[in-house]
């Protein structure tokens, strides 16, 4: 007499997976950055027009880190991108991007450059990214002479109770030097005790008309800095709420000098083909 077989529900439908269904498998994705000012790219040893009144200026210094990158769907779904781990400019869960590469007025970095994030997220449609500029509070107060890469570069980091330099800018022109420096204010505490910083200064930035792979997130550089005088020299906004150049300066990358302010939306990272 012939027994039954009885076959388990997955095996018989072997091309679906068991307890799986409806998800998608994680793929790599690359999201390319470039910076910009008004429509050219931006590189060491080329001068621009910049500011307001207009003056000739020269980069010398450009990096920024990120965290928290998400892919947007077309409903606005931020999918996060986990990132990868290359032991130099990613360590899963903070990026450097960095556009100077040692020559012209750029002294302060490395002649390597670094201007693609990437990491995996499950397969889909993705319109649009969302990303913070800055270093994690988690990690925000690591000693740099000690943390991994790219964490440990002393030219990014203010000291323990700061922490991170999250956005540098430097400047030369006729006048003088001109930085924007943005991190974490108003901190307390130190090496031997737990700190918190009142003004976190992390700016939120998401864009839509990003196809990971295809588009290219861009910073204005021409745009962070039009409503800035760059003649004073040896000035700018190193992230206090007191300093003149940063009431210029924060609006753009959406943040608020007044505590009690809602941040606004920052304008200087753009969607470009």
């Amino acid at each position: 007499m012939m027994r039954a077989l009885i076959v388990p529900a997955c095996a018989a439908l072997a091309l679906l997976a068991c307890g799986d269904e409806g998800t998608s498998a994680d793929v790599h994705h690359t999201l390319t950055f470039a910076a910009v000012a008004g429509g050219r790219a931006v590189t060491c040893g080329e001068t621009y027009s910049l500011g307001d009144p207009a003056m000739a200026a020269e980069i010398s210094d450009l990096r920024f880190y990120v965290h928290d990158v998400r892919l947007l769907t077309a409903a606005g779904v931020g999918v996060p991108l986990v990132l990868d781990d290359d032991g130099r400019w990613q360590d899963g869960a903070v990026a450097l991007l960095d556009f100077e590469d040692k020559t012209g007025a750029c002294t302060t970095g490395t002649t390597e450059t670094h201007t693609e994030i990437g990491g995996t997220a499950p397969d889909g449609d993705y319109t649009g990214v969302a990303f913070t500029v800055g270093v994690p509070e988690a990690l925000n107060h690591e000693d740099a002479a000690t943390a991994g890469s790219p964490l440990n570069l002393s030219s990014l980091f203010w000291s323990w109770t700061g922490g991170y330099k999250f956005f540098r800018l430097d400047l030369a022109t006729a006048a003088g030097g001109w930085h924007v420096h943005i991190g974490s204010t108003a901190c307390t505490g130190g090496p031997d005790a737990a700190i918190s910083c009142a003004r976190p200064n992390r700016p939120e930035v998401r864009l839509t008309g990003v196809v990971p792979g295809r588009d290219t997130v861009a910073f204005d550089l021409a745009a962070l800095l039009s409503d800035s005088d760059l003649g004073a020299g040896d000035a700018g906004c190193q992230s206090g709420d007191d300093e003149p150049d940063c009431a210029a300066i924060f609006p753009r990358l959406g943040l608020a000098l007044d505590d009690a302010a809602a941040a606004p939306v920052q304008t200087v990272f753009v969607a470009a083909p």
